[in-house]
């Protein structure tokens, strides 16, 4: 059985070449990993943003009922919201929730009601128990306070509370300046009477009732109510990422002026390379074998360097913990929350960045290759003279 051979003798002659001029090849090495790298990091922070906000949007609700009123939003009472929205066919369940923005030591942070009968924290959040009256969980974001530490807050009054845990940090993009309090505790801080909430979150049974049982919601209600469906909720985050993420892309523009000029460089340095081909040509190279000498050559380069800056964008955008994008895309001043981004796709970005790169820098080499190597030997070295 006939074994086949990875290297060949002119892919060793192709690395022989580099090695005569080894400083051209580590530049060239260089400036494609810092192009990739660079490529990959833009799109890849834009495509993991939007993966992980719709993700995090699937856990939400259905759909958000707020009472308006003359001034803006208003407290819902809790019974008759409750009662007339479970009186509509197709929703499954409905929970008040509370939540609203009190001062805290580092500036404003979003304060959430826990408790019976509230719409309930996702399972994993991973905090262990729901807080006491008195007690808080807290968000990286909220302070420097360790468990046992009183945090002061300053609503519609000024309360303190104990800190007894804290969320986890794979939580940052979602929780980052949450506090957690007992209803009974977040309720006078916000403002709220007893028997209201902020909110109604409710759920229907299929996606695609969002839309057309809101006329039926809208009319259960003895007052006027504003209703946000999920995917109102994902094209909001959808749009505002997008914008953002735009930004970013026109950082792109420099990596592909520095391709071009690249590219524009390589086709000249290899196209003032004939009487090097002529003298292959000599010495009885075919078209091919230069043709496959020359490719060899890039792909030599190309490819470990388009490896090694998919890993630097991967790191950069994906490490567990990353910081700058919080900075970045949702202002945090202080200390952005240490995120963790979703992956999905992002296996498919990096290829997609890497081939952007590499085709053209193979072209660079082919073409030269083709005309020189279709010439005539002597009409080549004849150019030498």
């Amino acid at each position: 059985m006939r074994r086949i051979r990875l290297i060949r003798p002119i892919h060793v002659w192709a690395m022989r070449d580099l090695l005569r001029r080894p400083g051209e090849a580590l530049l060239l090495g260089l400036v494609l990993t810092l192009i990739v790298a660079f490529s990959g990091t833009a799109l890849l922070l834009t495509q993991s943003l939007s993966s992980t906000a719709r993700r995090m949007i699937a856990h939400a609700p259905s759909l958000v009922i707020r009472k308006v009123g003359i001034t803006g939003w208003e407290p819902l009472p809790e019974n008759p919201a409750l009662i007339s929205a479970r009186a509509v066919p197709g929703v499954t369940s409905a929970s008040p929730r509370i939540w609203g923005f009190a001062g805290g030591p580092e500036g404003a942070v979003t304060v959430v009601g826990a408790g019976e009968g509230l719409e309930s924290l996702p399972p994993d959040t991973g905090i262990g128990r729901l807080p006491l009256e008195g007690e808080a969980i807290i968000g990286e974001g909220v302070g420097p306070l360790k468990e046992g530490d009183t945090l002061q807050l300053t609503g519609s009054v000024s309360l303190g509370f104990k800190v007894v845990g804290r969320f986890p940090e794979d939580m940052g993009i979602a929780a980052h300046d949450v506090v957690l309090l007992h209803k009974k505790d977040a309720m006078p801080l916000l403002g709220l009477p007893e028997g209201f909430a902020s909110d109604l979150a409710v759920h229907v049974f299929n996606e695609e009732e969002q839309s057309a049982i809101l006329p039926d919601l809208l009319k259960a209600f003895p007052w006027p109510v504003r209703i946000t469906t999920r995917r109102e909720t994902a094209g909001y985050y959808a749009a505002s990422l997008s914008k953002r993420g735009g930004i970013v892309v026109t950082t792109l523009i420099p990596s592909i002026m520095a391709l071009a000029l690249l590219m524009i460089y390589l086709i000249r340095e290899r196209t003032g390379q004939k009487h090097e081909v002529g003298l292959l040509k000599c010495l009885g190279w075919t078209t091919s074998d230069i043709v496959k000498s020359q490719v060899s050559r890039s792909v030599i380069v190309a490819l470990p360097a388009a490896a090694f800056g998919s890993l630097i964008s991967y790191v950069i955008v994906l490490r567990p913990g990353a910081r700058w994008p919080g900075a970045l895309f949702f202002g945090w001043d202080k200390l952005p929350p240490a995120l963790r981004l979703d992956a999905t796709g992002a296996v498919l970005v990096l290829i997609e960045i890497a081939c952007l790169v590499v085709v053209p820098f193979l072209a660079s080499a082919l073409w030269p290759a083709l005309q020189s190597g279709a010439a005539d030997p002597q009409d080549l070295m004849e150019e030498l003279e």
